[in-house]
């Protein structure tokens, strides 16, 4: 129950991400620097992982569920996705591909994972990798990512019309993009991007900013649409 988008400038990347939760799960604890992995990140504290993260390299790694995926429910005792990106950070030299295959794929529930490589400039530079069934596939990745656990069609169908209208139909820049994950099109609820259903929501919205050897995370700690507090961290 997520959705990400991004776009390129000359110099650098934007990047946005609304993350999607039930209203029963703990609230994640919000980004910080960690030394060890040269990185920053939000945790989620029921996983003890993470579902995005910036490092001080300029590598962005990315996550979203796969609600709709083939023998899901057929797995017992999964380990928690968030330990993907934990998992990749530990390991930044090695073949992502190399990296994920050390992981027990058979017991992590189905994901999509975008990482997108420093200094890139273009959708070639980002490797989008899917697991169902225990299996990785590679393939393109295209702005927005939309995951959401009802009616995936018609929410995937709804924002994209949403965002083709604000962030394609237009020169977009950031602004238009803040829109975007912002919306309550075409009202506050399951369709929209800024999502409220009775049993989940938008729990937090990040930004992702690279601009030449600037990079910076932005974070609020709630639905983009409320006043919720925010932070940002440099890199």
């Amino acid at each position: 129950m997520c959705t990400l988008s991004w776009f390129f400038k000359n110099d650098g990347l934007q990047l946005f991400f609304n993350r999607d939760e039930q209203r029963s799960r703990p609230k994640a604890v919000p980004p910080a620097y960690f030394a060890e992995h040269n990185a920053v990140y939000p945790t989620d504290p029921q996983g003890a992982g993470t579902w995005l993260a910036l490092t001080g390299g300029g590598a962005v790694y990315c996550l979203l569920n796969n609600y709709q995926a083939a023998g899901r429910s057929l797995i017992e005792k999964p380990v928690s996705r968030g330990q993907v990106i934990m998992q990749l950070l530990q390991q930044p030299q090695q073949d992502l591909i190399s990296a994920l295959q050390q992981l027990p794929l058979q017991q992590i529930q189905p994901f999509t994972l975008c990482y997108f490589a420093p200094q890139a400039r273009g959708d070639d530079d980002i490797l989008c990798i899917s697991l169902q069934g225990g299996k990785l596939q590679q393939h393109r990745a295209i702005s927005p990512l939309i995951s959401s656990a009802v009616n995936l069609p018609e929410v995937s169908a709804q924002r994209i019309e949403v965002y083709q209208q604000l962030c394609v139909a237009t020169a977009a820049g950031t602004e238009q993009y803040l829109q975007f994950h912002s919306s309550h099109v075409p009202a506050a609820s399951a369709l929209s991007v800024c999502m409220h259903r009775f049993d989940a929501h938008t729990v937090s919205f990040s930004h992702i900013s690279i601009s030449g050897s600037h990079k910076q995370f932005h974070y609020v700690d709630g639905a983009p649409c409320s006043n919720a507090a925010s932070l940002t961290l440099c890199l």
